[in-house]
């Protein structure tokens, strides 16, 4: 299993063949502090590599948690509104009594595509999105974007949205109920 820094490394490589050298630089960042509208907005291309890692992810094994302490959130009064808005909402109302999960939760899922199928339950030919807004990365166009897993092919699929592409129907939001076992 790879690391969370070479698991970014090799999802940026994919995002990016074109790039010539790319350093994932992770930074510690609470989402439930983050202005989520101010990052939105700010583009820095240059900091392509950049990531932002939950510090309430740290120790958890996610292989370890009960399926059941998992949710899936579907939001369908934020259909049409700004990733940025769903992710003031989850601090917002989940914060304390879930933990968002970001990058770790994604590159653990996404390494294990049978724990990820058992989870997500895609529905067969029904386009879903599995944000994980406990984490953003940089995309070379210097904007940040949530990471997320989707059933394609007959694999799971790692992509990003940025924070100012709208939520659709389709889109679910990964938590995990509080407390967790570390």
């Amino acid at each position: 299993m790879l690391t969370t820094q070479a698991f970014v490394r090799q999802t940026l490589r994919r995002w990016h063949p074109h790039e010539k050298k790319i350093v994932p630089v992770p930074l510690s960042r609470d989402p439930r502090r983050l202005l989520w509208e101010h990052e939105a907005a700010s583009r820095y291309p240059e900091a392509l590599g950049e990531y932002t890692l939950n510090p309430a992810e740290e120790g958890v094994s996610y292989s370890q948690i009960s399926p059941a302490q998992f949710q899936i959130l579907n939001l369908p009064d934020f259909i049409g509104k700004p990733l940025w808005q769903v992710g003031a909402h989850l601090a917002r109302t989940y914060g304390h009594t879930h933990l968002i999960p970001g990058i770790t939760l994604w590159s653990s899922l996404l390494q294990n595509g049978r724990r990820a199928t058992r989870l997500l339950q895609s529905p067969p030919d029904i386009w879903r999105a599995y944000f994980h807004f406990g984490s953003l990365i940089r995309h070379s166009n210097g904007y940040w974007n949530v990471p997320y897993a989707h059933w394609v092919g007959g694999q799971w699929s790692r992509r990003g949205n940025w924070l100012g592409d709208d939520w659709r129907a389709g889109c679910r939001v990964v938590l995990v109920q509080l407390p967790i076992a570390r």
